[in-house]
């Protein structure tokens, strides 16, 4: 199967040497925390939880 008109690829922006593609798909600047165990908070225990 030989398609006479192929699909070029598109012409990517203007990037320097040193850019890996972070303006195509920018990186969140924090990784995504778990929601049972955040990393910028301890545990809370589960008496706090419970209603008072």
């Amino acid at each position: 199967m030989t398609s006479p008109q192929q699909p070029q690829p598109q012409p990517q922006p203007e990037r320097g040497p040193h850019d890996t593609g972070a303006q195509e798909q920018p990186v969140p600047p924090a990784p995504p925390m778990p929601p049972t165990a955040p990393p910028t908070a301890p545990p809370q225990p589960p008496a706090q939880a419970a209603p008072a």
